[in-house]
C-alpha cells in the first residue's frame, strides 16, 4: 500500500512539473510589433518579415495595410506603430521631432496602363495632354480612364518638380469630376487592373511585389529599369526609407533592422525591383 501511494505521489508530481513546464512555455510573451506606412513598400516589407520571421519566429511582426507616409509617421508619433516606412523625406516638422530616418531602398516611379490599352510607350507632352483632356483616346480607341491621386503623393512629388507643364496639367485632371480617385496605393493598382483604359502613375517596386499585371511605360525612349534609374537616364524615383524613435525603439527590433541592411535582405530586395541604398553587411 505505501509503496502504491508513493509511486502515485511520483506520478502525480511528474505530471505536475510537466503541466507547470507547458503552462510556463505557452505563458512566455512573444514580442509584437507593428510596421506600416506608404502602400507601394508594404508587399515588399512583408517578404523581408516573412524571411525573418524564418530564423527568430518568437518575433511577430505586423505589416497593416497602407496609411501613407504622412498617415504612418502620425501613427508613429502615436505609439501605433514601431517603425514607419515612408517614401519621401522628412518635413521640418516632423525632423524635429528627432525621428530616425534611414533610407534602405531606391526604385522606379512609372507612368502605368491597363494592358488591354495596348500602349508601351508616351511622351512627356502626350501624358500632359491626357491630364488635361486633351487626349481622350488610345490608339485602339479605347477610352483613357485617368486615374487621380493626392497632389501630394510621394509618386507626384519628384514629376512635378521635373516639369511644371505637367504639374499644371494634373492639376486640371484633378478638377474633371468624370476621373476615378485611388485613396492608397493598393487602390490605385487595383483600379489599373480593372478598369479598361486606365491610366495611372505607381511604382516599378509596388506592381513587382504585389504580381500585378500592369504595363510599365517607356517614357520619351527611356524604358523605366532599375539600371536607368541608377545611371540617371530615367528622371523619376523614390526612396524608400525607415522611420522610428530611437529612444523607443524596443531592444528586439534592432536586429530586424540590421536585417533591412543586410546582403540577404538586399537580394529580396533586388528580386522586387529595389536598387539596395547604404552599405549592407554579410548578415
Amino acid at each position: 500500500m505505501f509503496l502504491q501511494n508513493f509511486h502515485t505521489k511520483k506520478y502525480f508530481l511528474f505530471f505536475l512539473l510537466v503541466l507547470l513546464w507547458v503552462h510556463s512555455a505557452a505563458a512566455e510573451p512573444t514580442s509584437r510589433f507593428r510596421i506600416g506606412g506608404t502602400g507601394s513598400a508594404l508587399a515588399t516589407m512583408r517578404l523581408l518579415v516573412a524571411e525573418y520571421q524564418k530564423v527568430h519566429p518568437d518575433i511577430q511582426i505586423q505589416v497593416p495595410p497602407s496609411l501613407g507616409s504622412t498617415g504612418g509617421i502620425k501613427a508613429l508619433l502615436d505609439g501605433a506603430l514601431d517603425i514607419c516606412l515612408v517614401a519621401r523625406p522628412l518635413t521640418q516638422a516632423e525632423a524635429d521631432a528627432q525621428l530616425t530616418y534611414r533610407p534602405y531602398a531606391r526604385t522606379a516611379i512609372i507612368f502605368a496602363v491597363n494592358p488591354l490599352a495596348e500602349v508601351s510607350a508616351l511622351n512627356y507632352q502626350q501624358i500632359a495632354d491626357i491630364w488635361a483632356g486633351n487626349l481622350t483616346r488610345w490608339p485602339n480607341g479605347e477610352y483613357i480612364r485617368p486615374i487621380i491621386r493626392s497632389a501630394t503623393e510621394s509618386d507626384l512629388l519628384p514629376i512635378f518638380a521635373f516639369s511644371p507643364q505637367m504639374r499644371n496639367a494634373f492639376a486640371r485632371a484633378a478638377e474633371r469630376p468624370e476621373l476615378i480617385f485611388a485613396p492608397t496605393a493598393q487602390d490605385n493598382v487595383n483600379i489599373l487592373l480593372s478598369l479598361p483604359g486606365a491610366f495611372g502613375v505607381s511604382s516599378l517596386a509596388q506592381i513587382h511585389s504585389e504580381k500585378a499585371f500592369v504595363i510599365p511605360l517607356t517614357l520619351a525612349g527611356v524604358e523605366p529599369t532599375l539600371d536607368n534609374l541608377a545611371t540617371g537616364r530615367y528622371p523619376f524615383g523614390k526612396d524608400f526609407s525607415l522611420v522610428y524613435q530611437d529612444s523607443k525603439l524596443p531592444a528586439k527590433l534592432r536586429p530586424f533592422i540590421d536585417f533591412i541592411f543586410s546582403r540577404q535582405a538586399c537580394g529580396i530586395l533586388t528580386e522586387n525591383s529595389h536598387n539596395c541604398l547604404n552599405d549592407r553587411s554579410p548578415g
